[in-house]
């Protein structure tokens, strides 16, 4: 009972808070048989987060994506895969280039060492 209730001239009688307090006991239990209630949610890919945590407090929450909204998710998204792609890309085609850099260096380093080596080598074998 509130505070304004017990202050006001129009004062509630028993029968009246009696069949309150059942009605409310009803409801409660007419809401507890029925169950959570399970609302599809129209494009769940294009909801953001946000809507999404809203839609899991209230699921009758009455949450639509406009037209202008859907479009502009489908091109951000559309735009982060086209950038996720070059990125992927860009990465190939450095360590294509590094491995052939590294190929090359190793070709360089035998070469140079069998030039190091190799005059020593002929000397030692025409020597025995």
């Amino acid at each position: 009972m509130s505070l304004h209730r017990k202050m006001s001239n129009k004062k509630k009688d028993r029968l009246q808070k009696k069949c309150q307090q059942k009605h409310r006991i009803r409801r409660r239990e007419r809401k507890r048989i029925k169950g959570p209630t399970q609302v599809e949610i129209p494009d769940p890919e294009l909801m953001t987060e946000s809507i999404l945590r809203k839609r899991r407090s209230d699921p009758n929450a009455n949450i639509k994506l406009s037209g202008k909204k859907k479009k502009k998710i489908l091109k951000q998204r559309q735009y982060a895969l086209k950038e996720k792609l070059e990125k992927e890309e860009q990465s190939k085609q450095m360590e294509c280039v590094e491995t052939k850099k590294d190929e090359a260096r190793s070709v360089e380093m035998r070469e140079m060492k069998e030039k190091a080596a190799g005059p020593s080598s002929v000397n030692t074998m025409d020597v025995n």
